[in-house]
């Protein structure tokens, strides 16, 4: 079997974000949706994007199938927008020892469908037609479950704020380099190691909790509430404000 995650029509929502990079590359909360994919299902083998994307694609991720004409057997079908949750990947793993096929639907969107090889192929040539995708894969058994499908960029902002206030945990740990002139209010700040915070910088984690990624740097005068994620070898500038619910990541 092999594990597919596909962009649909509605990547398109996400512009200017998504015309260099594929839906499954944004972030929400600390990690990307394709790493949260990886993170339930334990690999990705294929995945599918916009044409003009797939030579990027293919150096970008090691290992990893972009866009085959064809492919043998049969397949997980994950939807990009798909926000997996432990409850839904219980399901999936149950379903797949039973060699049941079936379509996971959220509202009028299929989040995902384990699909035998006699439909693959079609499939893969309708992911840009949600109309038609969705008729063929309404041909296997249908399972009602409130997937979180992200439609639109603001909902990853809310999101961002929700995961990681749970994710970080309620407490933090400071290694980096913080002077001691910075202000660091609540209990919640996570500074990794390699991590700089200079001078009159305030780490604000009172209403949810900072993560500074290792490398990164936060310049003077900079300001960052929380729930906030600054990703690896990231420079926050000199009286920046970093707003709740922000996640700065390394870009390509």
């Amino acid at each position: 079997m092999r594990i597919v995650v596909f962009e649909d029509s509605k990547a398109c929502n996400f512009l200017p974000l998504t015309y260099t990079r594929a839906a499954f590359d944004l972030k929400v909360g600390a990690a990307s949706l394709l790493d949260r994919i990886r993170r339930v299902l334990g690999r990705v083998d294929v995945v599918i994007v916009r044409d003009y994307l797939a030579d990027v694609y293919s150096e970008r991720l090691e290992g990893v199938e972009v866009n085959p004409r064809e492919l043998d057997g049969d397949a997980l079908m994950v939807n990009a927008r798909a926000l997996l949750d432990d409850k839904l990947a219980s399901l999936v793993r149950e379903r797949l020892l039973d060699k049941r096929y079936f379509a996971v639907v959220s509202g009028r969107d299929v989040a995902l469908a384990y699909i035998p090889p006699g439909i693959v192929d079609k499939a893969l040539s309708e992911i840009y037609d949600r109309r038609e995708l969705r008729a063929t894969l309404m041909e296997l058994e249908r399972l009602e479950y409130g997937a979180t499908m992200i439609e639109y960029p603001w909902e990853l902002v809310k999101l961002t704020a929700s995961l990681l206030a749970s994710e970080l945990g309620s407490q933090g740990d400071v290694k980096g380099d913080v002077d001691p002139r910075a202000v660091i209010y609540g209990c919640r700040a996570y500074i990794s190691e390699g991590a700089v915070v200079d001078a009159y910088a305030v780490i604000d984690s009172r209403g949810g909790p900072v993560y500074i990624g290792e490398g990164a740097h936060v310049k003077a005068g900079a300001v960052i509430e929380g729930p906030a994620y600054i990703g690896e070898g990231t420079v926050v500038s000199p009286h920046s404000y970093i707003r709740s619910g922000c996640s700065i990541a390394v870009s390509y």
